[in-house]
């Protein structure tokens, strides 16, 4: 069993402390989780979202809430209603939106990620502020840092990279400074100041103690919500194959430009692996074909396979 964030329950405290002074005073709190595919984003997007909340509660004695369908943002359908109940709510200190990227094109996934971001420092930080009384956190999760650009890097507060290791998944905190001399911007270790003395938080280790049974829910939302849009395009896509080609082949589907780009986004790539799935993902195919593990290891993984070296990406 992986150990915990933290080792050290004060650091821990103090890290979130640390957090919950910028949400409560200053104004919205903007966090962006990185990594690559696979790796837990979405996983410490939940742990960050719930123990943020929980700290919350006990540094000032509010009870803010925490639940799946308040405190995360799955699709972009989701997104309108939930950003405004977020920022109405006073029970609610943080919320997470998780990655979209397969949902909708790469390029489409970076104008929304940096318009909520634009939108959270400029409109619903004040919004969240006069309604509740504080500016509250908003997590962001996506693959990388050049998905926000860089104007807009200037105004997150804290970045939470995360790397496989050979005995664990690792989280680091930074933080952007822009430096004048050389025009660009510089990632600078998290660090809490304790004493006049600077204390490095990281690295901090993901483990799953406590919320194994937690997660299996999450996971089960995060899938319902994200099948339910890539079925409708789905469907589209299919009607319009069968009205020209009747029934297809898996082959004759993952030629179609949007049907490849949809799946590829799903999948990941290594030299030791090939192509491969994570569960989670391999969840969202299954359902979004209708597949049994069988079908989906005997049929669909060679079908894509080999439309990806068709299109000579490996």
């Amino acid at each position: 069993m992986e150990k915990e964030i933290f080792s050290n329950d004060i650091l821990k405290a103090l890290f979130y402390k640390s957090l919950y002074d910028k949400a409560k005073e200053e104004k919205m709190l903007i966090i962006i989780i990185i990594g690559k595919s696979g790796v837990g984003k979405s996983y410490f997007m939940y742990k960050l979202v719930k123990e943020l909340s929980l700290y919350a509660s006990l540094f000032d004695g509010n009870k803010y809430d925490f639940n799946l369908d308040k405190s995360f943002i799955f699709t972009p359908l989701e997104y309108p209603k939930k950003i405004e109940n977020f920022i109405e709510d006073k029970s609610l200190f943080a919320i997470g939106i998780d990655e979209m990227r397969f949902l909708v094109s790469g390029k489409s996934w970076q104008t929304f990620l940096n318009r909520a971001i634009a939108d959270a420092n400029a409109t619903y930080r004040q919004i969240k502020k006069d309604n509740c009384g504080f500016g509250g956190a908003v997590i962001f999760n996506t693959q990388y840092p050049t998905d926000v650009d860089r104007d807009v890097r200037r105004t997150i507060d804290l970045l939470i990279e995360i790397k496989k290791t050979k005995t664990s998944r690792e989280a680091r905190a930074y933080y952007y400074e822009y430096n004048v001399h050389f025009e660009k911007f510089f990632k600078k270790r998290y660090t809490i100041e304790i004493d006049d003395t600077e204390i490095d938080v990281n690295p901090m280790i993901i483990g799953k103690a406590g919320y194994v049974e937690e997660l299996k829910q999450f996971d089960k939302k995060m899938v319902d919500a994200k099948v339910k849009i890539m079925k409708r395009k789905m469907e589209a896509i299919m009607q319009e194959i069968k009205r020209e080609f009747g029934e297809a082949s898996f082959e004759e589907v993952l030629k179609v430009d949007e049907t490849f780009e949809m799946i590829k986004n799903l999948a990941s790539f290594s030299e030791g692996k090939g192509v491969y799935f994570t569960k989670e993902k391999k969840e969202i195919i299954k359902r979004l074909f209708n597949l049994t593990e069988e079908e989906f290891r005997n049929k669909f993984i060679p079908a894509f396979e080999n439309e990806v070296k068709r299109r000579g990406l490996i």
